[in-house]
């Protein structure tokens, strides 16, 4: 037998109460549609008041109600074995049979229920007919089996549902290939097949309180009936145009490749469209932030030269561009002294060490803005805002522009910047928190660069102090002077060493 998963765990609904519950919701579907049509026979006259009573007491009606109640409990109860051992057990085994027993269960329950009420209204009409002065002509079998037929239904879909979703509680995290029942079923039957019964039983009890019921009155109610079938099919459609993209995407195995993306795009403007739009940003979130990932897995394998800091900052860039949207991107990183700017990379040009341009900390720009305030700034009209630099407006066309500083602890050492160019944007929460972690990792990249910088010049250091110690001892032994590589004159004597000033020769 298997372990038992996590899935015992995440489980809503224990083997006992989804027994119970299930044999409960059986029940109700094979009282509830007698108790209904028959009250409603009544009600419309088709029977009198002694005429029903002689039914109820009839040895036959007795046995067919009982008969076929315990009959189909006990027929469901063997049914739902597998989805009660897996959920006592907890044994993953049993999953696959378990969801094969709940994609069976539509057909086998329609198909035993539908039986049990084209056999109901025999019963009925045998049972009047034996038991009281009620005699049969063809309309009246007519209409008992479209009224249970009516009544049966409009009473058992929503028991049929509570049963979905009781399997839906019990089993909803067993991997489906497929849905159980789709959402264009559930509509047709809720929204056009429900009122449609609902209409064709007013139409029995106008018939009844009236007697009137001509041909012409059929043709039209027949109509009314198509043509409100045909609005129901348009309203299905519509909604199948709005699942569509998400069915798509399900069909594709949940790729994360570019083109397959593209096929997620939103073909309506209701609930569905707008969750396909917010679905299809989140796996824009989950793909940036897995390039931003692979980005910081590669700074932590770099050894930090200079062509991957390169490398590293063009990349994010890259990423930084189609994440955000704008035009151009900014890298600016402060220089030694701590008093200038220097533009590192930006859109169409490679990290330059030297920088594209320099900017002095106490000029007005949006990177001063940043760096001095250690915080995101976000500018959705920058035509006039007075923290733009002037010739960067002049020279790269600034509609909006967000920004965000780079930070090594509490130390900020740069900034990163988007600006748009050809429209004003009004930049979200999201793409503030993107950009601040495309900045994150910039920072990680360039202080691992730094930090490479100083380990290689102190073991350059360490290695000219070896060479030049080695040199001293050399002269020490021979009793010679000589000069070092400082243009300082070293003298050596058996006494020990001098240090005589700089070598004129």
């Amino acid at each position: 037998m298997g372990k038992p998963d996590k899935h015992q765990a995440n489980q809503s609904v224990d083997a006992q109460t989804f027994q119970t519950r299930f044999r409960n919701l059986i029940i109700l579907a094979w009282t509830c549609p007698p108790v209904v049509g028959l009250s409603f026979l009544l009600y419309i006259r088709m029977f009198s008041s002694e005429q029903m009573l002689a039914i109820l007491t009839s040895p036959l009606e007795s046995i067919f109600i009982f008969g076929s109640l315990f009959l189909s409990v006990w027929y469901f109860n063997r049914f739902i074995q597998p989805v009660i051992r897996m959920l006592a057990t907890g044994d993953s085994t049993f999953s696959k049979e378990a969801a094969r027993t709940m994609r069976r269960f539509p057909f086998n329950f329609w198909t035993i229920f539908l039986i049990y009420l084209l056999l109901a209204p025999s019963t009925v009409i045998i049972s009047a007919e034996i038991h009281s002065d009620f005699v049969a002509f063809p309309v009246d079998w007519f209409r008992i089996h479209l009224v249970a037929l009516i009544v049966s239904i409009i009473v058992g879909l929503p028991i049929f549902f509570l049963i979905l979703d009781l399997f839906g509680k019990a089993l909803g995290s067993i991997k489906l290939h497929k849905a159980h029942i789709t959402i264009k079923a559930k509509v047709f039957m809720i929204g056009a097949l429900v009122p449609l019964l609902i209409d064709t039983m007013l139409v029995q009890y106008y018939w009844s309180r009236t007697g009137f019921f001509t041909f012409e009155t059929f043709i039209v109610w027949l109509a009314l009936e198509l043509l409100a079938i045909a609005g129901s099919i348009i309203f299905v459609r519509s909604i199948s145009q709005s699942l569509q993209p998400l069915q798509s995407w399900s069909d594709l195995g949940h790729s994360l490749e570019e083109h397959d993306i593209e096929t997620l795009k939103p073909q309506s403007t209701d609930e569905l469209g707008v969750l396909t739009t917010s679905y299809r940003s989140l796996i824009d979130v989950w793909r940036i932030n897995n390039e931003i990932l692979e980005i910081n897995t590669r700074i932590l394998r770099s050894s930090g030269s200079a062509s991957t800091l390169s490398e590293v900052v063009d990349g994010i860039i890259r990423v930084c561009e189609e994440a955000i949207g704008d035009d151009m991107v900014f890298l600016i990183l402060s220089d030694e002294t701590g008093e200038d700017l220097i533009g590192v990379a930006q859109t169409a040009g490679p990290y330059k060490a030297e920088g594209y341009y320099r900017i002095h900390l106490d000029e007005q720009s949006i990177a001063t803005w940043i760096f001095k305030q250690g915080k995101a700034l976000v500018i959705n009209n920058a035509i006039n805002d007075q923290r733009v630099h002037a010739t960067m407006r002049e020279k790269f066309k600034v509609r909006s522009a967000i920004g965000v500083p780079l930070k090594v602890g509490e130390k900020t050492i740069g900034v990163l910047m988007t600006i748009s160019q050809h429209r004003m944007r009004d930049y979200s929460l999201r793409d503030r928190k993107l950009l601040e972690g495309m900045a994150r990792e910039i920072a990680v990249a360039v202080q691992t660069h730094q930090l490479y910088q100083r380990r290689v010049m102190a073991e350059l250091a360490q290695k000219d102090n070896e060479e030049l110690l080695q040199l001293i001892m050399e002269a020490a032994e021979e009793g010679i002077y000589g000069t070092d590589l400082n243009g300082m004159c070293i003298f050596i004597n058996p006494a020990g060493l001098r240090m005589l000033g700089y070598d004129d020769e």
